[in-house]
């Protein structure tokens, strides 16, 4: 709030990190925008509307403040004047810029800049180096605010891979089908006109798909596009009916004969059984990006020696059915499947203190966001985190790879910008000076 008042910018941007405590300070700048007589507009991913709706009715006394969760586009300025919040998310928003840029670009008072770029080819971002580098930190240092984990006293966070070998049929498959993709990788750099319309995504999901269960492939091409990102959470819900009997029918054959097992599931089950005789107490998510993977894990732990009733926060589940699941694990604990794209790893979760990511994730910051949801203000005991490696499995080695590439830079601009309360900014001249 101090930085908001006296910086010469309108404004400021939190970017402490997940767990830290964001929600306090925004909800602080809102009853300061109320008591004003202005009202806020709260933009958040769609899957954390919930969460921000509960955050709001939790923060204030019932009836002070009157929250709009905007998702219909013909509302009026007068009507949503009515409203001391405006809740909503960056795909709504999107929607209706895209909607208006073409007039936008029209109107000649209109305080809108768009920046064309022009060209049809995409952009890529390219972090800079030595002085652009310094000088982009300091820039950003100007008006951010990104304290140290270390500002508030956390338990320990446990972090370690399981690591197991895929049989040799799941092996041979998965890798069969990564080098394809890399071959259609090469052959499109070189242009060959017979690769023109060959998708290497295909590739690459059916890799990550044989290397966590080999009924996948078969029931994602019957339910998802082939070039569908996995972890897209539209895909979730099945709506054609010859789909939804489809994918019953696959369930059900997964409880026959053990058909449930892979490497991969077994090397969960078993890293469960050890971390539950450690604690019999704990609770755990278990996060992956496929949430048909995630129907494949529910089937196994029902059907394993003692059965394990697990809960469900994925793209399936409707708004009122996400607060109950919610409300359930932090009252009773248990064992709670989460789908990276549902963005059920951005919420509040202390209740857990086990994490098992079935698979490497693409990026650092989605497994961090995860691990975060449990090791935050309120949790009291050490959080273990077990993320699941294929030793054999090029697509994980792949995946890693390209995590730990796209983590380096991050990490050094985030160390750049993490400051204690009460520390000021580093200037350019310091940075150049320590080698920056």
């Amino acid at each position: 709030m101090y930085l908001v008042r006296n910086s010469l910018q309108e404004g400021a941007m939190l970017a402490d990190p997940t767990g830290l405590g964001k929600t306090l300070p925004a909800m602080m700048v809102v009853a300061e925008s109320m008591y004003k007589g202005r009202f806020s507009i709260v933009v958040v991913t769609a899957s954390s509307l919930l969460q921000w709706e509960s955050e709001f009715e939790r923060f204030f006394r019932p009836k002070t403040v009157k929250v709009l969760v905007l998702k219909d586009p013909t509302l009026s300025a007068e009507e949503l004047l009515k409203y001391d919040v405006i809740l909503t998310s960056y795909q709504f928003v999107t929607r209706q810029y895209a909607r208006r840029e073409a007039f936008i670009t029209k109107v000649r008072q209109a305080q809108t800049e768009t920046v064309f770029s022009g060209t049809t080819k995409k952009g890529r971002a390219t972090f800079p180096i030595g002085v652009g580098f310094s000088r982009l930190a300091q820039l950003l240092a100007s008006f951010m605010i990104r304290r140290p984990l270390s500002t508030i006293s956390l338990p320990l966070v446990y972090e370690s891979e399981s690591k197991f070998l895929l049989t040799e049929e799941e092996a041979r498959k998965s890798n069969s089908h990564y080098e394809s993709y890399q071959h259609i990788l090469r052959m499109k750099k070189k242009k060959a006109p017979e690769y023109k319309n060959t998708y290497p995504l295909a590739e690459l999901m059916q890799a990550s798909q044989e290397a966590c269960h080999p009924s996948l492939v078969k029931i994602m091409s019957l339910i998802r596009p082939s070039f569908a990102d996995e972890g897209d959470a539209s895909y979730d819900v099945i709506k054609d009916v010859g789909k939804i009997e489809a994918w019953k029918k696959w369930k059900e054959s997964m409880s026959i004969n053990d058909r449930w097992r892979s490497s991969r599931i077994d090397e969960l089950i078993n890293t469960f059984n050890f971390r539950r005789d450690q604690d019999p107490g704990c609770s755990t998510l278990i996060i992956d990006e496929s949430v048909y993977f995630l129907d494949i894990v529910q089937i196994a732990f029902e059907n394993m020696d003692e059965p394990v009733k697990v809960l469900r926060f994925d793209g399936r589940v409707d708004r009122d059915s996400r607060r109950k699941t919610l409300d359930d694990f932090q009252r009773d604990g248990g064992v709670l499947l989460v789908s990276r794209g549902s963005g059920g790893i951005t919420m509040n979760m202390t209740r857990a203190d086990t994490i098992f990511i079935c698979c490497p994730l693409w990026k650092r910051c989605l497994e961090t966001e995860a691990i975060g949801g449990a090791h935050r203000h309120g949790q009291n005991k050490p959080v273990y985190v077990f993320r699941l490696v294929g030793e054999n499995c090029k697509m994980d080695q792949h995946r890693a790879k390209r995590r730990k590439n796209k983590d380096k830079n991050n990490t050094k601009f985030m160390d750049i910008l993490n400051r204690s309360d009460g520390t000021q900014p580093p200037v350019f001249d310091q940075l150049r000076a320590s080698g920056e």
